[in-house]
């Protein structure tokens, strides 16, 4: 038997694409008998869309036809399509599988219309995780609705790759996991003394390993005053006499970041492979780039988590994070979702009112110290279910 999928490419929708795809070649068809016709604009194509869903779908050349269409002229897109019909091209094929939930409205329209009067044609078309059979009629032909939530058939880096994206992971502790979560707890029970050290470590870190002019590697417990008695205090396992690079970016906040993803993991609600730390999306072909501190994928939907133990006064580092939730639906698909976690009480002084405001207007959901010391799991704060 032989088959054919056709897809739509768009940007925003990719995600929607490799799923259908994916699904359809595990579940209706097998791959070496299938030919995929993607129809792009030349704005899709420069942009590399359709080699972004041939890499994580594994599509070879020799199984590929590429049509670039006019996205507003329906005119154009008819001719495109009836060039194929004429050689009588869809009659090889013994069921063909058409998604039309990329490209434009008007590329949808054409589409559909042309492929409702082919044999053996099936049009889908995805709104959020439900993937709807449109033509023919449900009770016309033993076919039904794909529920590509629970197909659940993507990873967290087909979807990156899928989005033309690259994942690397930028950082990791070797400082055991037990200490982690007992330092969660000395955490919750800081005052002003220990905050202010943390801010003198952080401040001094800068100065030292960000500053190009900087050649030290490592911080003297002299340089921060009670630096030493708190790390007696809160039984740190340093490795020599001074802090290094990684141990100063754990004091001053990563500690967070992997207290996040600890327990999320021990959880067991997200699969081991489609949740990383510490992780930079950088956008192939171009220098964009943004670093998350927890990334994982649940269900097919993509989530961030920035942590920020503690909200100063310069809550700049703040604004920053809000920033971020605006590149994430831009680039990474408008159904993805970004938390900031942070252990600074709801009402505190130093959250302001700009701050709130830019949170809600970037959808951008925020979990306070009393969200997270109260709830029974990180997966049930975020209602993640199995």
């Amino acid at each position: 038997m032989r088959y054919l999928i056709v897809t739509l490419l768009s940007d925003k929708k990719t995600n929607q694409n490799v799923q259908f795809i994916k699904y359809i070649q595990e579940n209706k068809c097998k791959a070496d008998q299938t030919k995929h016709w993607f129809i792009s604009t030349s704005a899709m194509a420069k942009k590399g869309v359709g080699k972004w869903i041939r890499k994580v779908c594994e599509i070879p050349d020799e199984n590929l036809i590429l049509s670039i269409v006019h996205s507003s002229e329906i005119w154009d897109i008819e001719k495109t399509l009836k060039e194929r019909s004429i050689a009588n091209f869809f009659d090889k094929y013994d069921q063909i599988f058409v998604n039309i939930t990329g490209g434009t409205n008007v590329m949808a329209i054409a589409v559909f219309n042309f492929f409702k009067t082919i044999r053996n044609a099936n049009i889908y078309c995805i709104d959020d995780d439900k993937c709807r059979l449109v033509f023919p009629k449900k009770d016309e032909i033993l076919a039904e609705n794909i529920n590509l939530q629970e197909a659940d058939n993507i990873s967290l880096q087909e979807y990156v790759e899928g989005h033309g994206f690259e994942l690397t992971e930028e950082w990791s502790s070797d400082i055991d996991t037990d200490y982690t979560k007992q330092f969660f707890l000395k955490f919750v029970n800081f005052g002003e003394k220990e905050r202010k050290i943390l801010d003198e470590l952080r401040r001094r870190g800068s100065q030292h390993f960000t500053s190009k002019f900087s050649k030290t590697k490592s911080i003297g417990l002299n340089e921060v005053v009670y630096l030493e008695k708190f790390l007696d205090q809160i039984e740190f396992p340093r490795k020599s006499v001074t802090i290094d690079i990684d141990e100063c970016y754990y004091l001053t906040g990563r500690w967070f970041d992997e207290y996040i993803y600890i327990r999320l993991k021990e959880e067991g609600i997200i699969k081991g492979e489609n949740i990383k730390k510490n992780v930079k999306l950088k956008e192939k072909g171009t220098e964009n780039q943004n670093e998350y501190d927890v990334i994982f994928l649940h269900q097919t939907k993509f989530y961030a988590i920035e942590g920020k133990s503690y909200v100063s006064q310069r809550d700049e580092i703040f604004d920053k994070a809000i920033y971020k939730a605006a590149a994430l639906q831009s680039n990474l698909g408008i159904l993805s979702k970004f938390y900031i976690f942070t252990l600074t009480p709801r009402e505190s002084d130093n959250v302001t009112d700009h701050l709130m405001n830019m949170a809600k207007f970037l959808n951008t959901n925020i979990f306070w110290r009393e969200d997270i010391i109260n709830c029974k799991s990180i997966s049930e704060l975020l209602g993640l279910k199995k």
